[in-house]
């Protein structure tokens, strides 16, 4: 049997008993997943849910993040009075070009998560064609600039430089183990090592 209490953290945020938090909270610690070691149905369900796949992503993601010369960023910047987007999201393909107009405009408006709807609204009344929109949008989309979910649009990238990033050690409550993961480069991918 699988015994959950509420995550640890809630117990420095609210001064409630576990039995309160468990009614209240959405996040939850498995106290006994060692136990469920010889459990059969546990394994195969991390399994199928990619969860040995994720690790490895995101222990990918903390070597890239950790290790690289400049870390993996997704910013737009003013030069020379032109508006450009640096991605070094992956290294071996850094790219730094110039935004046409109706990028920068499509970009700004989905700072924040947006209904399509309310964005051709509004890309119309700035008088851009609600063609030249889908393209360039389905494009943004493809180069990894905006993540459309739930029938909304969000701009990944941020604008200017983003404030010094944190230390290692700013992160007590810990993180995964790279040695502990398997690295997704080793995990089955449909995409290419980065």
């Amino acid at each position: 049997i699988l015994v959950l209490a509420p995550f640890d953290a809630y117990r420095y945020i609210y001064p409630l008993s576990k039995d309160k938090l468990a009614d209240q909270v959405y996040f939850f610690n498995a106290k006994n997943l060692f136990s469920l070691q010889k459990n059969t149905v546990l394994p195969i369900l991390l399994n199928e849910w990619g969860y040995k796949e994720i690790l490895g992503a995101v222990s990918d993601w903390q070597l890239l993040f950790w290790h690289s010369e400049i870390p993996p960023t997704l910013q737009i910047y003013n030069k020379n009075d032109k508006v450009s987007i640096l991605d070094t999201r992956r290294p071996d393909k850094k790219k730094e070009r110039r935004l046409s107009d109706i990028e920068r405009a499509i970009l700004k408006k989905t700072n924040r998560a947006v209904p399509k709807g309310f964005l051709e609204r509004e890309m119309i009344k700035s008088g851009y064609a609600k063609t030249d929109l889908q393209d360039t949008l389905e494009t943004l989309i493809e180069q990894g600039f905006i993540l459309p979910i739930d029938n909304r649009f969000l701009s990944l990238a941020f604008e200017d430089a983003p404030s010094a990033l944190p230390l290692l050690g700013d992160f007590p409550g810990g993180g995964l183990k790279n040695e502990a993961v398997i690295p997704h480069s080793q995990t089955f991918s449909p995409r290419k090592k980065c």
